[in-house]
C-alpha cells in the first residue's frame, strides 16, 4: 500500500491511505507479538515472566535458524512500534540486557566470498554502500542535480551523495535488499513504482556494479544442476534442488532464489551459531556461568544477560567479541565486525567499544543510570 501512497496526489486519499497503513501495522503488532507475548510468557519462582521459543536447526532451506510459539527471530527493530514491543524485555536485577550484534554480516560474507570488486571496495576501502548503489541506479537523476554519478566514484562523492540526495539513497536501499535476495524488475517496479523500462535499466546497472556477485551465483547454480540438483554450500549444507530444472519458469527463478540465499545468507546464520558455541564453551571453561548467560539469537544477534558490575561487563566484552570476529577461513580478506550494546532494558541500549577499559565502562554505566 505504501506504493499506492507515493503515487497519490489528492490530499483527503493519502490521509485515508495513511491511517489504514497505521491500522494495519499496529494491528500487526498487536495480534502477531503481544498476544503471543502474553499468552506463552511463563512466570519463574521469582516472578518473572519469561519467553521460550522453540529454535530448529531445519526449519529453513537456508540453513538459518527459525523460530516458532513464539518466534522470536521476527521480533520488530526499526519500525514505529519496535521499540516500543522492546522496552517489554528488561534484565533481571543485577544483571544488565546486553546485545552483540554482527556489522554488516551478510555484506561482508558476500564480499569475502564472491571476492566481487564492489562489494570489496566497500568494505575494505570506507564507500558509503547506499550512496555508490545510488550513484548506479539512478544515474541521471544525479546528472540532473549536478552530483556525481556512475560506479566510479571517489569516496568522497559517495558522502557527498549522502549528504545531498538521501531520497535517493533511501530508494536505493530497497532495490539492493531485493536484487541480493532474487527479486527481479517486477520487485524493483512494485518497490518503486516505476516502469517496467526503467525498472530493467535498474537491473541491469545492478548485475553490471555487482558483477561478481552474478557470476558467484550462476557458478553455484550451473555446479548443482551438474550435481543431478544437488548444491553443496560453502559452510558444509547439503541442498537438493530438483525444481532448478523445472519446465515452470517461476518454479524455477523460485528454486534459483532459494538456493543462492543459502550460500550467504546460510554462512552467516552458520557463523553466528558456530560464535555462540565457542563464546558457551569459554564461559564455562571461565568459570563465568553465574556472570555471562547466553538466552536469545536473532540472526546475527547474540543476547546475553551480564552481572551489572564493570569487571563482568568487561569480560564479556572482550570474550564475545572476540569469538564472534575470528576468522572463519585462512586468508580471509573481509573481516567480521561486531560491538556490544548495554542496558537495563532492550530498548534502552548504548554501544561499548571493543576492549572498553573497565573506566570507559563505569563511565557509561553511570549513564545509563
Amino acid at each position: 500500500m505504501n506504493q499506492y501512497l507515493e503515487k497519490e496526489t489528492e490530499e483527503d486519499r493519502k490521509e485515508v491511505l495513511t491511517a489504514l497503513i497505521e491500522i494495519g501495522n499496529a494491528s500487526k503488532v498487536k495480534n502477531t507479538f503481544l498476544k503471543a507475548f502474553r499468552e506463552q510468557s511463563v512466570m519463574d519462582k521469582s516472578g518473572i515472566y519469561r519467553l521460550h521459543g522453540n529454535y530448529k536447526l531445519h526449519g529453513t532451506t537456508s540453513g538459518r535458524l527459525s523460530s516458532s510459539d513464539p518466534n522470536l527471530q521476527n521480533l520488530p527493530s526499526g519500525s514505529k512500534y519496535g521499540k516500543l514491543v522492546k522496552s517489554i524485555f528488561i534484565a533481571p536485577d543485577g544483571y544488565l540486557f546486553c546485545g552483540a550484534d554482527y556489522n554488516a554480516l551478510e555484506d561482508r560474507v558476500g564480499a569475502e566470498e564472491t571476492r566481487d570488486t564492489a562489494k570489496c571496495k566497500i568494505m575494505l576501502d570506507g564507500y558509503d554502500s547506499h550512496s555508490l548503489n545510488t550513484a548506479v541506479y539512478f544515474e541521471e537523476e544525479l546528472k540532473e542535480r549536478g552530483l556525481p554519478y556512475g560506479k566510479d566514484i571517489s569516496i568522497e562523492d559517495s558522502f557527498t551523495i549522502k549528504e545531498k540526495a538521501p531520497d535517493l539513497r533511501q530508494k536505493s536501499k530497497s532495490v539492493t535488499f531485493a536484487l541480493a535476495y532474487g527479486g527481479t524488475h517486477f520487485t524493483v517496479m512494485d518497490s518503486l513504482g516505476v516502469t517496467e523500462e526503467e525498472a530493467k535499466s535498474i537491473v541491469e546497472n545492478y548485475h553490471e556494479l555487482y558483477s561478481g556477485v552474478v557470476k558467484y551465483y550462476d557458478k553455484w547454480v550451473d555446479d548443482a544442476i551438474a550435481n543431478k540438483c544437488v548444491g553443496n554450500t560453502p559452510h558444509g549444507l547439503k541442498i537438493r534442488c530438483p525444481e532448478l530444472l523445472s519446465n515452470d519458469e517461476t518454479v524455477a527463478e523460485k528454486a534459483r532464489r532459494s538456493y543462492t540465499n543459502a550460500l550467504i545468507q546460510g554462512l552467516s546464520g552458520q557463523l553466528t551459531v558456530k560464535a555462540l558455541n565457542r563464546i558457551q564453551a569459554r564461559i564455562e571453561e571461565e568459570d563465568l556461568i553465574d556472570d555471562v548467560k547466553l538466552f536469545l539469537t536473532i540472526h546475527d544477534a547474540i543476547y546475553v544477560l551480564v552481572k551489572d558490575d564493570s569487571s563482568s561487563i568487561k569480560k564479556a566484552n572482550d570474550l564475545i567479541i572476540g569469538e564472534m570476529i575470528k576468522d572463519y577461513k585462512e586468508d580471509q580478506l573481509v573481516k567480521n565486525k561486531a560491538n556490544l550494546d548495554i542496558g537495563y532494558s532492550w530498548d534502552k541500549q548504548e554501544e561499548l567499544p571493543n576492549n572498553a577499559s573497565g573506566e570507559e565502562i563505569k563511565d557509561i554505566l553511570k549513564e545509563l543510570k
